[in-house]
């Protein structure tokens, strides 16, 4: 007669899948029994009937310690069922890669940060600085983990840093890092403000007539040279004019000097 281990169906998993990267997703179980067996799968039968074939996965992606290879490794559970009652599993195992990557990062939403040398609110303002600089850079960041950390080298007092008479100011290190300490970096400057620009007034015009029209304003630097003014400019950065009419001509009174 039969044993119960003779009637027992045989199951022999799909291949195993290595070479998975952090963040990758589990490949989609096999819902079929020709799926399953074109992938390296096979079976046997012994009974009458229908049978099934589920899955349930061991562990999730997201449980994975993707620093260490000892952690890297994932189960999925096949199991065929018979019409007699009869179950067989087998393992399919999913390798993931250790995570080299580090996050990429745009440093270019950095700013160079200005300060009144003998500001009296200088630590808030650079804190308040810090703290805009890791909003931008953690949204400007991405990492294929996706997990990551903001920090930065600048200790101490600003106050005792900063010297007044020299332009260098303070070069401060920003860093993103992943879930295995892998980092990017970025830089900008806490600095002086400079000083204030220097406007020379243009030449007046005179000679206007009743019901003429201000002359239209200029809006460029460029202009602004031309008519006589003049411009100090101590930033380095490029500056922008705009103006502003005081009165109107309907408001004058023409019949008086």
């Amino acid at each position: 007669s039969s044993t119960d281990s003779d009637l027992r169906p045989k199951l022999v998993c799909p291949h195993d899948i290595s070479g998975l990267n952090c963040g990758e997703a589990l490949p989609v179980p096999f819902s079929t029994l020709e799926d399953f067996m074109a992938e390296g799968g096979a079976y046997e039968e012994f009974c009458e009937g229908d049978f099934s074939l589920s899955s349930a996965d061991l562990a999730d992606p997201s449980d994975i310690n993707y620093c260490s290879e000892v952690y890297t490794l994932i189960r999925r559970r096949y199991t065929l069922t018979d019409a007699c009652g009869y179950s067989k599993s087998c393992l399919q195992r999913f390798v993931y890669e250790v995570d080299n990557t580090p996050p990429s990062v745009d440093c270019d939403v950095l700013r160079d940060f200005f300060v009144g040398c003998n500001d009296h609110d200088l630590e808030e303002q650079v804190q308040g600085w810090i703290e805009s600089s890791k909003a931008r850079l953690l949204d400007a960041s991405t990492d294929n983990c996706g997990a990551m950390m903001f920090s930065h080298d600048l200790e101490g007092n600003v106050s005792t840093k900063m010297n007044c008479d020299s332009s260098d100011g303070i070069i401060v290190s920003f860093h993103i890092h992943d879930a295995c300490g892998q980092m990017s970096s970025c830089e900008a400057k806490i600095l002086h403000q400079p000083q204030r620009p220097e406007l020379g007034q243009p030449h007046d015009i005179t000679g206007l007539g009743c019901g003429d029209g201000l002359p239209p304003a200029v809006t460029t630097i460029e202009e602004y040279l031309s008519i006589g003014g003049t411009v100090e400019e101590y930033c380095g950065k490029g500056l922008t004019i705009s103006y502003k009419d005081i009165g109107d001509m309907e408001s004058m009174d023409i019949c008086s000097e």
